[in-house]
Formats: structure tokens, C-alpha cells, sequence
């Protein structure tokens, strides 16, 4: 038998039939094996009960991102909705007045922090991220005390 994942978001799911394809040609692969070798599967005493395998996505298999790279780009496509070929990502976030707003980014190589952090560990990226918000903040800051029309506001 084998089970697989089929997300319930299809609309916003790229790839999400890569798991059924997969299960439908390994279950294809499994039939026509056994119809060429009659003796597939061997008889067991005692007899075993029927294997269960199960094709998971990274969605559902939350250790993934655990277990193999650690740079910036890695735990990007592994952890967050992105689109268009890893390269767009659409978040929500509360304003000011209270309303909600959508921003969406473009981590490719128009983006230079993108191009400086992208290969690096993502925990020298965490470092080099606060850093440079710092230094923003400041600067938004010193801006806004000069009264040269730079705010809170201004920085994005």
C-alpha cells in the first residue's frame, strides 16, 4: 500500500501532485515487477502483514530543513510559501492604523542583501541581518532628528 500527501491549499501548492505522480509510477513499477516474478513477494512464516509506504513532502516532514543545508537560500525555499520559482514571497502584516497590508518581495539578483547572505549559514545571516537593521534604524533615526523629512514612515 502506499499512501501519499495531497495538500489541501491546491491552489496555492506548487508542485502539489509531485507526491501522487511519484506514488502512482512507484505503485505502477510494483504491479508490473510482480506480474514479470511470480514469486513477488516471497511467503513469510509467519506471514508478515502488508507494507505501508508513505511519499511526504517537505510540508509535513518538519525535520527536513534539519538535515541538510543550513545557508540562507536553503532554509528559505524550505521554510517559507514562496513562488515563481523560488524567487517571490507574499507576506501580511499589521500597520499602524490596525488594517492589514500584503508586501511582496523579490529575493533574487536585484536584491543585494539577498546576493550577500544567500550562501551563507543562517546563523552568521542572523548576526549580519540584526546588524544591518541596527544601522538602518539608526540612520532613520538620525534622519527623522534633522527634521530632512525622513521618518519612521520612510524606512522600508
Amino acid at each position: 500500500m502506499i499512501r501519499y500527501h495531497r495538500p489541501l491549499d491546491v491552489e496555492g501548492t506548487i508542485n502539489r501532485n509531485i507526491p501522487q505522480k511519484l506514488a502512482m509510477a512507484l505503485q505502477q513499477e510494483i504491479d508490473t515487477f510482480a506480474k514479470h516474478n511470480p514469486s513477488f513477494p516471497p511467503e513469510r512464516d509467519p506471514p508478515l502483514p502488508p507494507a505501508t509506504m508513505f511519499i511526504l513532502d517537505r510540508t509535513i516532514d518538519h525535520s527536513a530543513p534539519l538535515l541538510h543545508e543550513f545557508t540562507y537560500q536553503a532554509m528559505m525555499n524550505d521554510l517559507l510559501p514562496m513562488e515563481a520559482g523560488g524567487t517571490k514571497y507574499t507576506y501580511t502584516y499589521n500597520q499602524q492604523d490596525g488594517t492589514s497590508a500584503t508586501q511582496q518581495v523579490i529575493l533574487d539578483e536585484t536584491d543585494n542583501v539577498y546576493l550577500q547572505l544567500r550562501h551563507m549559514h543562517i546563523a552568521e545571516c542572523s548576526d549580519r541581518l540584526s546588524n544591518l537593521i541596527r544601522r538602518e534604524c539608526s540612520f532613520a533615526v538620525l534622519c527623522w532628528e534633522s527634521g530632512d523629512g525622513y521618518g519612521w514612515g520612510n524606512v522600508r
